[in-house]
């Protein structure tokens, strides 16, 4: 793990650009790539497992804030990348902010609790597995109450009785994950 994780800091993303971007495009964060721009997702990723296994590594911790503080959408979650372009507030996505929520595990007041607002409500309009999982997830690591993610789990079990997720292994595991037992959930949480 401490391999991976040097790997992974070792390989910031390219900044987004300001023109492309209505953010200061100057966060480098983490891409899927090498030669691809900082997106939230990964950044999400490296934040959490620095988080986890290396929470000394506070050029990293407060690139990966910095980062999702700048890009999060009008609403509270996040998208996939910037937050506005072209003088528009992009939307944003249950699984992506699902997934920054995981690194946000005793983050930061003012973007915990918009996103968590905004999760809690926005997750009914995206009922894919994966999204649903991993919202549930998120729910459970940010201690929210049970009847909450009862809610999500109901609807991650009609979405796995539709499709079985059998065409998707990712969605498929993270289900385990969320409706699995609560120590499945240890390599997640912040020590």
């Amino acid at each position: 793990s401490e391999r991976a994780l040097d790997h992974a800091i070792a390989r910031r993303a390219r900044p987004l650009g300001a023109q492309r971007a209505q953010d200061d495009g100057r966060r480098e964060g983490w891409g899927w790539t090498e030669d691809t721009t900082s997106l939230v997702e990964p950044t999400s990723r490296v934040l959490l497992a620095t988080r986890v296994l290396r929470p000394a590594a506070r050029d990293v911790v407060a690139e990966g804030l910095a980062l999702l503080r700048e890009r999060r959408c009008a609403e509270g979650g996040w998208n996939f990348g910037s937050a506005r372009v072209n003088d528009v507030d992009l939307r944003s996505y249950g699984q992506t902010t699902a997934v920054a929520l995981f690194a946000l595990q005793d983050g930061p007041a003012d973007l915990v609790g918009p996103a968590l607002a905004w999760i809690r409500m926005a997750w009914r309009d995206e009922r894919g597995g994966l999204t649903l999982a991993q919202v549930a997830v998120a729910l459970r690591l940010h201690g929210v109450p049970g009847d909450e993610i009862a809610s999500v789990v109901r609807a991650l079990r009609e979405a796995v009785e539709r499709t079985a997720l059998l065409a998707d292994g990712v969605a498929l595991a993270w289900a385990v994950l969320a409706t699995g037992p609560d120590a499945r959930l240890d390599a997640l949480r912040r020590s």
